[in-house]
């Protein structure tokens, strides 16, 4: 009898984060979103996604006249946007802070699909590894606070597929 993963890393590595997830998914269920990071040694700002929270918060400054790169007082925690002006142009859709688990959910979204774009041929120890590197405290301290390195490392793998698909044909 053979095992189903013997030759593909890449399947096993897609069955060990759906599997880690659903156990995240289950601990914030029955633990608690504070208690479910705390397992991680992740430290927990509130209100939740503090990173995405700045770019929805800013959107509901601008509503109010203001330039939220200088203040941003509709950020609970009182943070100016730090990032670029492109992320205004979000603003016009009328985004507020209760759309900030969307950007969330769309950056951890992203930042998987950037995981199988640069994965192509790898075996069962490398897809174990991986996987522990995903759910160390470092990536979950960036889900997390739904920072955008997330986004930023989802568009550093697209272009290295592209590259690699460039080079093929």
């Amino acid at each position: 009898m053979t095992m189903p993963f013997k030759h593909d890393g890449r399947s096993m590595f897609l069955y060990l984060i759906a599997a880690g997830c659903l156990v995240m998914a289950t601990l914030f269920f029955t633990y608690g979103y504070k208690k479910t990071w705390e397992l991680w040694s992740v430290p927990v700002l509130m209100p939740y996604l503090a990173d995405a929270r700045v770019i929805t918060a800013g959107a509901e400054s601008h509503a109010l006249g203001l330039d939220p790169l200088i203040s941003n007082p509709r950020d609970p925690l009182g943070r100016p946007m730090n990032y670029p002006r492109v992320w205004q142009s979000l603003f016009y859709l009328g985004l507020d802070q209760s759309d900030t688990i969307y950007f969330g959910l769309v950056f951890a979204a992203l930042f998987f699909s950037g995981l199988f774009l640069i994965t192509k041929r790898i075996d069962q120890s490398t897809a174990w590894l991986m996987t522990c590197a995903v759910f160390s405290p470092a990536v979950l301290l960036g889900l997390e606070r739904g920072n955008i390195d997330l986004l930023v490392f989802f568009l550093l793998s697209l272009a290295a597929y592209m590259i690699e698909k460039s080079r093929r044909s």
